[in-house]
């Protein structure tokens, strides 16, 4: 039994009985859709399929990715390296992942399973992304029925999914994307969805078998509804996160309380706009300290889409702000916990910051160049939403060192990141992208780096084919 103090009040919160209900609840409701649906057939399957019928309930295909990068002035292990002229922080390597996957359907049941390999060529430095040798990414059974009142349920390894997935998603830039020993199921009703889901994340260990991580528990509740607000799709979900004393992270009981709202396809014609609002509660253990967790973030935007004229041109700006920390003394940590998001292309695709103690305004355009070529171009500009927390990566701790900490009396602009990305569907089953872009440092970057030399800008390019069979 631990004592947490919240404000004025003193409560009494066991941690196994907050597992066993955040674990209990989900179960019983039973609730959060299969990851892996049976869809269009792949170049593998479709043959299959075209040499004997029994193969229509079977899935079978895979994919294989190469992704070039060069970068310069980033160190993806070690970010307070970021920005720092003369040091070993540029690169330039290749990227191989592949993956293969199998599934049967028989009726309303699915059996699906997943393996995955991933590794890099031409970076040997250690401190940069390493290898993860074939694996066992997803293996799970599935069932789901059909009805006024449909209900799915699925048991074993699998991705977890909500919203836009920026608390839960699969990081699918990466080598190793993200799954977790769970169960998690979904009920209809009507136009309004129930979902929930508990698991343990798994831990990604080049070399060994990856197993989750038994003493960090995810847990939530989802509700969703296209009728309770016209022309609009709501959602309302609770993420609870509790890990304890041998985890891979701090230990915490972290709630994550979500509203999020987004304008249904051609609902106001050419416009599109969608709205989140988080709030956090719970606990956190920072340096031995246990601190309350009080933390926000709110998430806005809107565009334009010209469907009719040549090139059929988008134009959008959006609006990203989180907590930050003010006082480490204080016993509060006011740091938004981005927990499991998903955030390469959120904020920025040279993925330098996230959404923690950061304000973020973003302007971007598009335009079809032919039907196959997609051209997008975007303007970040970030400041920090206090100057008393750190500057914090994309993901890990904050950047301490190297110039960097809680350097409260510098200025909170960071800075401007430019970019252009390119994307050719050329078949189905081929997409070739590319891009790149320039992070243009400022105020606070430039004074944390005064006394090292000073600040020099980071800039990243890639070149990445998927071919998918």
């Amino acid at each position: 039994m631990r004592m947490h103090s919240m404000n004025t009040k003193t409560v009494l919160v066991s941690r196994p009985s907050v597992r066993l209900l955040a674990r209990a609840v989900a179960i019983l409701v039973c609730v959060s859709s299969p990851v892996a649906s049976f869809g269009a057939a792949g170049l593998l399957d479709t043959w299959l399929r075209k040499q004997n019928d029994a193969f229509s309930a079977w899935e079978i295909g895979g994919a294989v990715r190469v992704r070039g990068e060069i970068s310069d002035n980033i160190d993806r292990a070690v970010p307070s390296r970021d920005f720092h002229p003369g040091l070993d922080d540029s690169a330039s390597f290749l990227w191989f992942h592949e993956n293969v996957r199998v599934g049967y359907r028989n009726g309303g049941w699915q059996l699906f399973a997943q393996g995955q390999n991933g590794h890099t060529s031409g970076d040997d430095n250690p401190r940069r992304p390493g290898e993860q040798s074939f694996d066992l990414y997803q293996a799970y059974v599935a069932y789901a029925s059909k009805g006024d009142t449909p209900v799915s349920v699925s048991l074993g390894r699998q991705e977890i999914k909500i919203g836009d997935q920026r608390f839960i998603g699969v990081p699918t830039w990466g080598h190793t994307g993200r799954a977790f020993d769970s169960v998690k199921g979904k009920v209809g009703l009507g136009k309004t969805t129930l979902e929930a889901f508990t698991g343990h994340p798994v831990v990604y260990v080049d070399g060994r078998f990856d197993d989750h991580d038994s003493n960090d528990l995810v847990s939530g509740l989802v509700l969703g509804s296209k009728e309770w607000l016209p022309k609009h799709e709501t959602q309302l979900y609770v993420v609870a996160r509790n890990t304890s004393a041998g985890s891979s992270t701090s230990v915490r009981d972290i709630y994550t309380f979500v509203a999020s709202l987004k304008s249904l396809p051609k609902a106001a014609g050419e416009w599109s706009w969608e709205a989140l609002v988080a709030l956090q509660r719970g606990d956190i253990t920072v340096s031995g300290i246990e601190r309350d967790q009080r933390a926000w973030g709110v998430h806005a935007q809107a565009s334009r889409s010209w469907s009719k004229a040549a090139g059929k041109p988008s134009l959008g700006i959006e609006y990203n702000w989180s907590s930050g920390d003010r006082d480490p003394n204080d016993g509060r940590s006011e740091t938004l916990d981005i927990l499991f998001g998903s955030n390469h292309g959120k904020y920025g695709i040279m993925d330098l910051t996230g959404w923690r103690n950061t304000h973020e305004l973003h302007a971007f355009g598009g335009v079809k160049a032919s039907r196959s070529v997609t051209v997008t171009a975007h303007l970040h500009g970030f400041w920090m939403s206090d100057t008393r927390d750190f500057f914090y990566p994309q993901g890990g701790g904050g950047r301490s060192g190297n110039g960097y900490g809680r350097n409260a009396a510098y200025g909170s602009f960071l800075g401007t990141e430019a970019t252009v990305e390119a994307v050719w569907k050329a078949r189905e089953w081929l997409d070739v992208r590319g891009g790149g872009g320039r992070f243009f440092t400022g105020r606070y970057i430039d004074q944390s780096k005064a006394a090292l030399g000073g600040a020099s800008d980071a800039s990243w390019y890639y070149v990445q084919s998927t071919f998918s069979f």
